[in-house]
């Protein structure tokens, strides 16, 4: 087999791989018909904290992924609550608070102009 056939067999795998990732699915079981992790039908609302044991045991002890991706303002708080629970989380560490979008700046640090 030559290098040129040798590519076009990776190359079509890896798009069939990738069509079968992107596909859809009936249903996120897993092989032991555990279903993922249930977050709100929006993601314009805030998780319940009672929760957050919950979300960060399946997603980082468990290493499950979520049905629907989580926006990173409701990530955070769930990260935090954990690793302060494991106690990964410096004990005098501030927790991050939700904060209004930042001002962008250029690459040098100044003030980037409105577009």
């Amino acid at each position: 087999m030559t290098d040129a056939e040798s590519d076009c067999i990776g190359r079509a795998h890896w798009i069939k791989q990738n069509r079968a990732w992107r596909a859809p699915q009936s249903d996120s079981r897993d092989s032991e018909g555990r279903s993922g992790t249930h977050l709100p039908k929006s993601k314009k609302d805030p998780l319940d904290p009672k929760l957050y044991s919950y979300i960060f045991r399946r997603l980082v002890v468990d290493k499950r992924a979520p049905k629907e991706p989580i926006p990173l303002a409701q990530a955070i708080p769930v990260l935090v609550s954990g690793w302060k629970r494991t106690g990964l989380w410096p004990a005098n560490y501030p927790s991050p608070t939700p904060t209004s979008t930042p001002t962008p700046t250029s690459v040098d640090g100044s003030k980037a102009l409105p577009s």
